[in-house]
């Protein structure tokens, strides 16, 4: 049920804090997680520190935060992705090694029309990947031709 005046859920707006983060954010202050959230100041630091305090986020010595150990621990045992990362790993190190090359295994999202990277390996001296493990990048589907 929605308690705001944009309608969202409140586990709507906490998933909006922690989407706030990503590689290239990966400790925010509250400020920064209100700006990137698009979340009022006081909601930002009531959802943050909710968050603290059941150890989905994580505050650094400097008072700034991060994603959680507990998350990590919740995320990483329960989720099929993470299984099926762990058996494929040996079979992509394999090819990896075999062609000296940018390896990834990526599922596609059809209905998103986006593609979500699992895993990559990469060595020096690869060209410059976009792909980032937990990335979506855009699904290119080429329509066949049709066979009279």
């Amino acid at each position: 049920m929605a308690n705001s005046k944009s309608g969202e859920t409140v586990l709507e707006r906490c998933v909006r804090v922690l989407e706030a983060f990503d590689k290239t954010h990966s400790t925010l202050t509250v400020s920064e997680i209100s700006r990137r959230a698009d979340l009022p100041m006081s909601t930002a630091h009531r959802m943050v520190s909710e968050l603290v305090e059941v150890g989905l986020l994580d505050r650094t010595e400097d008072k700034r935060l991060v994603m959680g150990r507990r998350a990590w621990e919740m995320f990483a045992r329960t989720n099929p992705v993470e299984e099926l990362r762990f058996r494929a790993r040996p079979v992509l190190e394999g090819i990896h090694s075999a062609v000296q090359q940018f390896t990834s295994l990526a599922v596609p999202q059809f209905e998103d029309n986006e593609v979500l990277f699992i895993e990559r390996y990469t060595r020096f001296g690869d060209a410059k990947i976009r792909a980032t493990q937990g990335g979506r990048m855009d699904l290119l589907i080429i329509p066949t031709g049709s066979s009279s």
